[in-house]
């Protein structure tokens, strides 16, 4: 009898103390479950979009796999058959309108320190001047902008 008082004094004992929980642990438990489950939903709508997008990536890699038949000509195209009775030079070797380039009039006033000075201004040929050393890289500038401009 012993035995069975022993059994029980344990049974009732694990039923008290199993309900001796505490609330905070509790709300923390479902703090944490809802957490996860929200994740759980994030990864799921995740995976959902992903796999949408693979199903169409797929349509496409069939489309391109698929031959296309190609495009008829806009219009027939008349070959003239050559024959050494009808062969002309003309035909076989045209000669293309090549254009002339421009020609712009070049003013015929030599270009000076003073017309330098009113292209670029006083500073500016100054500068030049001072930045490679003479008064020649200032017209040398002056030159290339002329040329540029006709």
């Amino acid at each position: 009898m012993n035995v069975w008082k022993r059994r029980l004094l344990l049974l009732l004992s694990m039923g008290v103390l199993s309900g001796c929980v505490s609330n905070k642990d509790l709300a923390l438990l479902q703090e944490q479950n809802r957490k996860q489950a929200l994740l759980i939903e994030k990864q799921k709508a995740s995976i959902a979009s992903l796999k949408d997008e693979l199903k169409i990536t797929k349509r496409l890699q069939e489309k391109k796999l698929t031959p296309t038949p190609p495009l008829k000509p806009k219009r027939a195209k008349v070959v003239k058959k050559v024959e050494d009775t009808n062969f002309n030079t003309n035909y076989m070797y045209p000669k293309k309108e090549t254009k002339k380039p421009k020609v712009t009039p070049q003013t015929n006033a030599p270009l000076t320190k003073e017309r330098c000075i009113e292209m670029i201004g006083e500073a500016k040929f100054q500068k030049y001047a001072k930045m490679f050393g003479n008064e020649e890289a200032s017209m040398k500038r002056c030159r290339m902008l002329e040329s540029m401009n006709h």
